[in-house]
């Protein structure tokens, strides 16, 4: 979350404690792949873009969400495009 501090606070502790059903956080671009996957497409290979404070994408591959080796597949937004642009919250410069 480079955006926010939100990180910080331990949510799915909280709603745990709160809601007698399993707790599973995900990111809004995952969150919207899945529910494309779900509800929209007869497809077993999706990527939907997410465009907000940042752009990333989330990915179903197979039938199964798709995150990569350390969880970050689909952060488009965080490529750099200028090596020598401005600071990003994430700590690149020059992020799409």
């Amino acid at each position: 979350t480079p955006y926010s501090d939100i990180d910080s606070i331990p949510l799915k502790d909280l709603l745990a404690k709160e809601i007698p059903y399993p707790i599973v956080l995900i990111n809004e671009a995952n969150a919207g792949a899945l529910g494309e996957y779900t509800f929209q497409t007869p497809s077993e290979n999706l990527i939907n873009i997410n465009i907000q404070d940042g752009i990333g994408a989330g990915i179903v591959e197979n039938g199964k969400l798709f995150t990569g080796a350390n969880g970050t597949a689909g952060e488009i937004g965080h490529t750099t495009l200028y090596p020598d642009g401005i600071l990003c919250p994430c700590g690149n410069h020059g992020c799409l």
